[in-house]
């Protein structure tokens, strides 16, 4: 249960931080509003203030990372590279990884494959084949659906500084 806090506190600090940055550099403001498309809608419509997307994203952050904290110390070391790694993307994925061009495959590792090892991990203390193959479904998944967000966005996040794979190598 802790890990799965700990998941979903870092899930929700990625996805606020993401909207926040999104909203602050007009790419919310510019994406024509799709079935497909990526970000919530939600500060765009007013429903939320900007502020309370960064305050959520922060809150959750620390949540993930008292969680993470806690696991390394009663898991030991072994856990260390999930955290740092965990930490890397959800900190630095909307203005940094998703602007150079690996926002899909840092996705797929965080939200997907990282996910499913780390709490094969959490369960069993090592990470064993089955854990790594298990986690290959997760990455793809989060990886395609991350993607697919990025057609209908296109015009947005070029406008935005984003540099995507629908963005390098086009539409086709």
């Amino acid at each position: 249960l802790l890990a799965l806090l700990g998941l979903l506190a870092a899930h929700v600090a990625v996805n606020s931080l993401n909207e926040w940055s999104d909203m602050r550099r007009g790419i919310d403001l510019n994406t024509v509003r799709t079935p497909f498309s990526g970000g919530s809608g939600t500060l765009p419509s007013g429903a939320a203030p900007l502020g309370a997307a960064l305050g959520l994203g922060v809150a959750t952050s620390a949540m993930a990372l008292v969680v993470g904290l806690w696991f390394l110390w009663v898991l030991g070391w072994g856990f260390l590279p999930f955290l740092l790694v965990g930490a890397f993307f959800v900190t630095g994925y909307t203005d940094g990884l998703a602007r150079v061009g690996v926002g899909e495959v840092a996705a797929g590792l965080g939200l997907g494959g990282l996910a499913v090892s780390g709490t094969a991990f959490v369960q069993d203390g090592s990470l064993g084949p089955a854990a790594v193959w298990a986690s290959v479904p997760a990455f793809l998944m989060t990886f395609n659906l991350l993607l697919l967000n990025e057609f209908p966005d296109e015009a947005a996040d070029r406008k935005g500084g984003r540099r995507n794979l629908v963005l390098i190598l086009g539409r086709r």
